[in-house]
């Protein structure tokens, strides 16, 4: 089952917890799923749902998106930055396999 982002359960999100999960979320390499935001941040799942669905809202006409991936949650840059930040970076966008694709 994929998480899904509703809107949070009361007025606001408890104070700090969106500025938690863009912590975390930045600072990680990769997805993170909702049950490990909330064991790290000790709030229930519902909790944590809200907060990511304030920080994708908070992220609107920015140079990230919040994403669902590979069953968890990522900070990304949006498509139309990404080819400055490989000139940034030095890098080339990575080849992928056929398998990767699938």
């Amino acid at each position: 089952m994929t998480d899904t982002l509703l809107p949070f359960p009361g007025a606001e999100p408890p104070e700090g917890l969106v500025a938690s999960l863009e912590a975390l979320l930045f600072a990680s390499g990769a997805p993170v799923s909702v049950r490990q935001l909330s064991e790290v941040l000790e709030v229930e799942p519902e909790t944590v749902r809200g907060g990511l669905s304030a920080l994708s809202r908070a992220c609107g006409g920015r140079g990230v998106e919040l994403l669902e991936i590979a069953g968890g949650w990522q900070l990304r840059t949006r498509p139309e930055h990404a080819s400055a930040v490989l000139r940034l970076l030095g890098q080339r966008p990575a080849k992928l396999s056929r398998a990767a694709l699938e």
